[in-house]
This record gives C-alpha cells, structure tokens and sequence, in this order.
C-alpha cells in the first residue's frame, strides 16, 4: 500500500510538473504572440505614413512637371535645348531651329 501511495504522489508531482512546464510554455507563447501584434501595429503606421509620403512626393513631382513644362512653353512652344549640333543650333533665344 505504501508503494502505491509512493507511486501515487510520485505521478502527482510529475503530473504537476508536466502542468507548469505546459503553463510557462503557454505564457511564452502569449508573451510572443503580444509582441507580434505590437510589432505589427508598428509596420501597419509605418505604411500608412509611407503611402502619404509618396503621395506627397508624386504631388511635388507633379508640380514641378508642371513649372517645366510652363517654362519650357515660355518661349513661345520652342524647345529650349544645348546646343549640341553644328546642324541644329539654338536661336538667340535659346530655342533649337531645325535646320532643313
């Protein structure tokens, strides 16, 4: 009788045991899980400030495509180029002049 109430506390204890590492794993896994989430919060804002970053930067490029093309129009619709060839060159204006 004694050895079974030996055996007994002995699987009590190992029954125990087996419920504690089970619970530290389950708190690690909690602890994991939480920090996911906190980390992916994180990549959410910095996408969401990423596409108003590029929004912003495509409004800029805009703008400035549209300056160009409103200076480059203020030459009376010429092209303003470098002159880069004998047989095209460029008006007093600074317009290229095809030559034909």
């Amino acid at each position: 009788a004694e050895r079974e109430l030996a055996a007994a506390r002995g699987d009590k204890e190992a029954h125990q045991r087996a419920l504690d590492k089970v619970g530290s794993l389950t708190q690690v896994t909690l602890d994991q899980t939480a920090e996911i989430f906190r980390l992916n919060e994180l990549v959410i804002q910095m996408d969401s400030e990423m596409v108003v970053l590029e929004q912003k930067l495509r409004r800029k490029e805009m703008e400035e495509n549209i300056e160009m093309q409103s200076f480059l129009g203020a030459d009376g619709g010429g092209n303003v180029a470098v002159q880069k060839d004998r047989d095209n060159p460029l008006n007093p204006q600074g317009v290229w002049v095809p030559m034909m």
